[in-house]
């Protein structure tokens, strides 16, 4: 295969790849997926029965700490 046909064949994949991704930004239901070890931020069905149920909107304060939180992994 020359040197010439590879060069396109990057370009038309890269090209590809970048049509996808910016579809993916608009689709209305986004999909996350959760590739950490046990899942460590899924919801459980417990949880997502329990939010669902909820009939008004929750508000939640968020306190953090630099010095808390110094030996936490990044």
């Amino acid at each position: 295969m020359s040197r010439r046909a590879l060069l396109s064949m990057f370009g038309l994949s890269v090209l590809a790849f970048l049509v996808v991704l910016a579809s993916m930004s608009m689709w209305p239901g986004q999909t996350r997926v959760d590739l950490t070890e046990n899942q460590l931020h899924t919801l459980s069905d417990g949880s997502k029965q329990v939010l669902s149920a909820l009939k008004s909107p929750v508000s939640i304060q968020v306190y953090f700490s630099d010095q808390a939180s110094e030996d936490l992994p990044a």
